[in-house]
């Protein structure tokens, strides 16, 4: 009974009795007879197994909402509990009447083919537990015994563990084994060429962009990228990748041959992926941070040239006023030029052409200038990372970042004349075009923000990648759909056709606003007034005068008593006892976490307003 748990809601949910229930009980002479008869009902119900006999110990919280529902005293299974015959008689009854099967031997290969393939996806045995229990409830099969159910577990995760070593390792070439072997021994380095995989640069530079590529060469170079893992599950691939990550190369190479060639098969192709999504965002963040101090430029100049803006603003309603004088005939157009002489309107003119076209008009005209900056970042992406065209993408970014490529590598010279634009915003596409031919700094400027902004909202898909592929990869394929389509519908209730989605859910949130609205005057918390929701609020506490002195007393206690700490500091503290930001960041990341990336995005504003906050000691 030690190993047996249930919640409230479970109790309630499962154990309570029908009207075919209680026609079963009512066939039982004497209270104890039926109060105990229904007591192994419910047990069968929550445990999918018969109490123990030898000796019979009742659960409290059961026998208790058994004696509820039959309004009979549960002190009555005192005597029911030493009726041995009528025990044992009414699990023929219970096993009869729900169709019960005895484990042995109905549901020994059962059980054991379900445990092999649920094993193969890392489950721990206490979740493979409950699912065995559900799978036996769901075929109508007795629980065996806890030990029983616990050595079928570990016998069929062991056959699971061997058939996946011996799976990876009929791939392995000895080529490709003596390369893995390699990764674990340190060369001329100080670090093994296995840690210097796993260890990611941190922060966004072209340097970086180059060790990132060299890194995705490495793992190439290895042969693991064509050992093929698709028949395995990703809770798998995850969790020997983890392994790696969490090993050092020694403690790697004291494994046995089979396990360290699967855990590093594992890591490096989980880690190419990760790669590909470093190069990615380290690209990003490094083309955002040039626009953003090209528009710090181009916000500074216009501030300098705030008085020339105003005055040519002056100068347009003088002149708007005029002209409109004009056309209700109280002026001529002498008089306007005049006013306003030819001289002082070419000098408008020309300082509004410097605003409207000159270097600073546009924040690409500052950015175009460190192209070769922006050429060194976009070269590893171009040449490693692999690019598809979702279905509302456009080809011709595809074309340009080809012709990129070319012109960087010295194959291509210049921009042809007829080249397509039209995968940049029309205002770019203006920029970019000059005296009718197209700016070739302007053109690749334009081409490497295209290509953050195309992946960033997914008319572009990086292969390989985690975080940027297709979106048809963030679901399950047609084959594993099809044999569970029919019960997901079943259990959801949701419409099969996608015609029928918008329908249904009109219909499901009318019938949520009519229930609320047929409830509203019985809602004390939330109503519905002219202007809006109208939500309750608690009533404050009024204190006296005497718990007033005393919360001040306690505040000034408090106050002596507690040290001030930087948040980022408090933040960093509780990190190295809980880890919590793991959940964070990828596996490969974990190790030798940098303080600056795990908690940059609270410096911004902390450092802004100097926050403080009081930490007991």
């Amino acid at each position: 009974m030690k190993n047996l748990h249930f919640s409230q809601d479970q109790l309630v949910q499962v154990a309570k009795l029908s009207d075919a229930d209680m026609a079963l009980i009512d066939e039982c002479r004497g209270e104890q007879n039926k109060l105990g008869l229904g007591y192994q009902l419910g047990f069968v119900r929550l445990f999918n197994q018969f109490p123990a006999q030898m000796p019979f110990e009742p659960i409290e919280d059961l026998v208790a909402y058994m004696g509820l529902q039959l309004d009979i005293a549960p002190g009555l299974i005192e005597q029911y509990k030493n009726r041995r015959e009528t025990i044992a008689e009414h699990r023929k009854r219970i096993q009869e009447y729900f169709h019960l099967k005895l484990f042995h031997p109905e549901g020994v290969e059962l059980l054991n083919d379900f445990l092999y393939k649920e094993a193969l996806q890392i489950d721990p045995t206490d979740s493979l537990l409950v699912k065995a229990t559900h799978f036996l409830q769901d075929n109508h099969i007795l629980n065996p015994a806890e030990d029983t159910l616990r050595r079928t577990i570990y016998e069929q995760r062991k056959k699971a563990t061997s058939y996946i070593f011996e799976t990876i390792n009929a791939q392995l070439s000895p080529t490709i084994k003596e390369r893995l072997d390699s990764l674990l021994q340190p060369s001329q380095q100080t670090i093994s060429p296995f840690h210097q995989i796993k260890n990611v640069p941190q922060k966004p530079s072209e340097s970086g962009m180059r060790l990132l590529s060299e890194k995705l060469s490495m793992v190439e170079q290895t042969g693991a990228l064509t050992i093929d893992l698709n028949w395995l599950n990703n809770n798998y691939i995850r969790y020997l990748s983890s392994y790696a990550i969490n090993s050092d190369a020694q403690r790697l190479r004291r494994l046995m041959p089979m396990h360290r060639y699967a855990s590093l098969i594992c890591f490096l192709q989980d880690a190419y992926q990760d790669i590909i999504d470093y190069i990615f965002d380290m690209y990003s963040k490094a083309l955002t941070s040039v626009h953003s101090q090209a528009e710090t430029h181009v916000n500074n100049y216009n501030m300098a040239k705030r008085n020339v803006i105003r005055s040519c603003l002056t100068h347009h309603k003088k002149l708007c006023h005029e002209l409109l004088a004009v056309a209700d005939g109280n002026s001529d157009l002498t008089t306007v030029l005049t006013k306003f002489p030819s001289a002082n309107l070419q000098e408008q003119i020309e300082e509004v052409e410097v605003l409207l076209s000159g270097k600073y008009s546009n924040s690409l005209n500052i950015v175009a200038d460190r192209f070769s900056y922006l050429r060194k970042l976009a070269k590893p992406l171009l040449e490693k990372l692999k690019f598809d065209v979702a279905d509302t993408g456009n080809e011709s970014l595809l074309v340009a970042m080809q012709l990129i490529l070319e012109l960087i590598n010295g194959t291509r010279r210049s921009i042809p004349d007829d080249t397509k634009l039209d995968f940049l915003p029309k205002n770019i596409q203006k920029a970019v075009v000059e005296n009718g031919k197209i700016n070739r700094r302007k053109y690749e400027a334009a081409t490497f923000t295209a290509i953050r902004d195309h992946v960033k909202c997914g008319n572009l898909s990086i292969l390989g990648s985690k975080r940027f592929g297709k979106r048809d990869t963030f679901f399950i394929g047609t084959e594993q759909w099809e044999p569970i389509k029919e019960t997901f519908y079943q259990k959801s209730k949701l419409p099969r056709n996608s015609s029928d989605v918008a329908a249904y859910l009109k219909n499901r949130l009318q019938k949520a606003f009519d229930y609320f609205l047929e409830q509203e005057k019985n809602n004390a918390f939330a109503k519905v007034g002219k202007e809006g929701w109208i939500l309750s609020t608690d009533a404050a506490e009024t204190l006296s005068s005497e718990q007033k002195q005393k919360l001040e007393a306690l505040m000034q206690w408090l106050s002596s008593h507690m040290r001030t700490i930087k948040l980022p500091d408090l933040l960093i503290e509780v990190d190295n006892d809980l880890h919590f930001t793991d959940q964070f960041l990828p596996a490969i990341k974990r190790q030798g976490r940098a303080e600056d990336i795990l908690f940059s995005p609270l410096l911004w504003p902390t450092d802004a307003i100097s926050a403080r906050i009081r930490w007991h000691k």
